[in-house]
């Protein structure tokens, strides 16, 4: 069904349709994005070092972003909604974040065990970050990026694709382009599945304000929790009521997922 748009004009009424992108265009402009990020992307980090990133978010996703809704003349209250969470939907959204966290936990480890030189890749990435300062993870590359990714992938490009194929097919195709786009193949399936959830949380709150939530989340969570894994595992007080959480929220996460497997419409 096509959207309309009612436009009222002093006493007459004009209704047009709303611009939509077909799916060969998304297609193409994520692979204009995408050789923008590989080519100009590259100079930014070379010239800007770590700053580079904060640039190649900005210029290079998000301000395309809005060069197309302009350029193609998208309908932006579509594609770009915006709705506060409540406590209960933060909750249960967190909930299914933890229970894909530990689905990526096992990919991830049979993903090593197949291909053990993928650790020396982790490893390096690992030491590019362990260099920074923790504001530039939590501002450069956890909120910059929950912003800027969000507004492409959720708003931009799955807000264009479940216009035009069921929701279902939207969150896997989007979750795929997502997976593509950090291009280090051995996240491409993790990073694949954190897309479709992100998706997924988009598409049942009809906003984009909870993916990016659970975006900073995942991104910060990586910086905050993991270089003081060891001290954890060895602090068996501080490591119990963290497992007890963990049980918890995945718990409640695969009943989330369980009870939402049909989509309703009316899910918060």
């Amino acid at each position: 069904n096509k959207k309309l748009q009612l436009i009222y004009v002093k006493d007459s009424i004009m209704i047009i349709e709303d611009r939509q992108l077909k799916i060969f265009e998304i297609i193409y402009l994520y692979i204009i994005i995408m050789l923008l990020l590989i080519t100009l992307g590259t100079l930014f980090q070379k010239n800007f070092g770590i700053y580079g990133i904060f640039l190649i978010q900005i210029t290079l996703i998000l301000f395309p972003v809005f060069l197309i809704v302009r350029f193609f003349k998208l309908n932006s209250n579509i594609l770009f909604k915006f709705e506060i969470p409540s406590l209960t939907t933060i909750y249960n959204n967190i909930s299914m974040w933890m229970t894909t966290l530990i689905i990526i936990g096992l990919v991830s480890h049979i993903q090593l065990k197949l291909f053990p030189n993928q650790m020396k890749d982790l490893e390096l990435i690992n030491n590019f970050f362990k260099a920074t300062k923790l504001w530039q993870q939590l501002l450069l590359f956890s909120l910059t990026p929950a912003i800027c990714e969000e507004f492409l992938f959720r708003g931009l490009i799955f807000g264009s694709l479940k216009q035009k194929m069921k929701p279902e097919y939207a969150i896997i195709f989007s979750g795929i382009l997502f997976g593509i786009f950090h291009i280090y193949p051995g996240k491409i399936l993790t990073t694949a599945l954190l897309g479709m959830l992100f998706a997924y949380s988009a598409h049942k709150t009809k906003s984009l304000l909870m993916p990016m939530i659970l975006h900073f989340f995942n991104n910060a969570y990586i910086f905050i929790l993991i270089p003081y894994t060891n001290q954890l595992q060895q602090n068996k007080n501080a490591l119990t009521p963290i497992i007890l959480i963990m049980f918890v929220l995945s718990f409640n996460g695969i009943y989330q997922f369980l009870k939402n497997s049909k989509y309703p419409s009316d899910w918060k």
